[in-house]
Parts: structure tokens; C-alpha cells; sequence
């Protein structure tokens, strides 16, 4: 290219990118004047960054209708979210009461977990109540056991002391009987004896008196 038409195509399209000969759309024009706008005040402040919404368009007047149908189905699109967005409040609703519930369920699990475990240790309280009480009761009847066999040999050492006694008063008794045999024995033989004596002493007292008789009839 020349240089005329390189100073042409300087004053008319400001930037090099698009060419003389290229067909542009009124969007196309649009975003070129506020690209060069931009890029006019970004040298004269030394800044960086966009000033203007990126992707800007120009709409036609004979798309109106289009317009329209975007707009109602813009307008279909946003009761579609606004449904499903109260559909979410809902769920989340629904889903706060779950909760709710599941915490109450969680609360009430908690607190029966609480009074069983409280039951759990009156039992094993109860437990180790009655084991000591059935301690105490085996020491008892222990203790009776050893009273009972105490009194067992108390009456068997009575029992066989009044056996001896008994033995003893059976020997004695029979010792008496035995003694008294003797005496009446003894006493009979005495009398027998006494008698004997006397019949003798009388049979020589008469037979004296007869021979002192004779002597005095023969003298």
C-alpha cells in the first residue's frame, strides 16, 4: 500500500485491525468508536482498564419482534427460576424441618440414652447392693452353720456325758444292789448263825440243867 492510502486509512478507521475494503455492521462501528475512546483516554490519564460493559450491541428497530420474543422468553425463563427458586425455598424448608426433626429425634435419643444409662447404673448399683447382701447372707449362714455344728457337739458331748452319767448310776445302782445282796446275804447268815447259837446254847443250857438235876436227884 501507498502512503496516501496509509494516511487515509489512519484519519478514517483509527485502528489497523479492520480495513477499508471489509463490511462492518453497526456493531462492528460501535465497539471500534469505544475501543478508540477507551484507548484515547487510557494514554491521556496513563490508566489501564475497560470503561465501558463489555459485549455492548445495537439492536434494529425492525427486530422488535424479535425483541419480543426474547423478552417473553427472558420473561418465561425468569418465572421458570422464580418457581424454581421458591421450589428450593421449599426443599430447603423441607429440609430445615427434616433437620429440625432430626434434631429433636437426636435430642430425644440423647436423653433416653441418658436415662437408660442412668438405669444402667441404678442396676449395677442393685446389682452390687444384693451382692453384698447375698455376701452377708452367706457369711450368716455361715455363722449359723458354725452355731449349729457348735450346738451339734454341744449335745453330743451333753449326750454322751448323760450317757456316762447314766452308766455310771447304772454301775452305781448296781453296786448298791450288789452291796445290799451282801448285806441281806451277810444278815441271813448272821441270824442263821444266832439261831444256831442259841438253839446250842439252849440245847446245853437244858442239858445242863438236866445233868445238874441227875447230880442232885443221885447224891
Amino acid at each position: 500500500m501507498s502512503k496516501k492510502a496509509l494516511a487515509f486509512a489512519d484519519s478514517e478507521q483509527v485502528t489497523w485491525s479492520h480495513l477499508l475494503t471489509k463490511k462492518r455492521s453497526l456493531n462492528d462501528s460501535i465497539s471500534i468508536l469505544l475501543r478508540s475512546y477507551t484507548r484515547t483516554i487510557q494514554k491521556q490519564e496513563n490508566k489501564t482498564g475497560s470503561l465501558f460493559q463489555n459485549r455492548t450491541k445495537a439492536i434494529c428497530l425492525t427486530q422488535r419482534c424479535r425483541s419480543i420474543r426474547l423478552r417473553r422468553k427472558f420473561c418465561r425463563a425468569r418465572r421458570k427460576l422464580h418457581r424454581m427458586r421458591r421450589k428450593l425455598c421449599r426443599m430447603r424448608r423441607k429440609l430445615c424441618r427434616a433437620r429440625r426433626k432430626l434434631c429433636r429425634a437426636r435430642r430425644k435419643l440423647r436423653r433416653t440414652r441418658r436415662k437408660l444409662h442412668r438405669m444402667r447404673r441404678k442396676l449395677c448399683r442393685t446389682r452390687r447392693k444384693l451382692c453384698r447382701m447375698r455376701r452377708k447372707l452367706c457369711r450368716t449362714r455361715r455363722k449359723l452353720r458354725r452355731i449349729r455344728r457348735k450346738r451339734c457337739r454341744a449335745r453330743r458331748k451333753f449326750c454322751r456325758t448323760r450317757r456316762k452319767h447314766c452308766r455310771t448310776r447304772r454301775k452305781l445302782r448296781r453296786m448298791r444292789r450288789k452291796r445290799c445282796q451282801t448285806r441281806i446275804t451277810n444278815t441271813k447268815a448272821l441270824c442263821h448263825k444266832v439261831v444256831l447259837v442259841a438253839i446250842y446254847f439252849t440245847f446245853m443250857t437244858s442239858c445242863l440243867r438236866v445233868l445238874i438235876f441227875l447230880l442232885l436227884k443221885f447224891e
